[in-house]
């Protein structure tokens, strides 16, 4: 896509379910592997959709989110945004 519109990318919606943050941990890593591999630096970053939704909390049940509930309406982030730091997307 970049090269044939000649334009940079970046992925807008990525997640994994809650409660499988080992899945969502590699879902994250391997797609901000895949743009930063995206030819002449045309990869422009990836952003976890809704990272502080959590199941329990949410009327709908969503699940595509990066919490668990550690206590009353206290959220804690899983491990699915830790590929962000790891990989050196996140500094701080």
């Amino acid at each position: 896509m970049s090269k044939e519109f000649d334009r940079g990318v970046m992925i807008t919606e990525v997640g994994g379910e809650q409660d499988d943050e080992e899945s969502s941990y590699q879902i994250v890593k391997d797609t901000v592997i895949a743009t930063r591999n995206i030819p002449e630096n045309r990869g422009r970053g990836v952003y976890y959709w809704e990272p502080e939704a959590c199941k329990e909390i949410l009327p709908d049940g969503y699940i595509l989110c990066a919490t668990n509930l550690t206590g009353n309406h206290e959220l804690r982030f899983n491990k699915a945004l830790d590929s962000y730091k790891e990989i050196g997307v996140l500094t701080h």
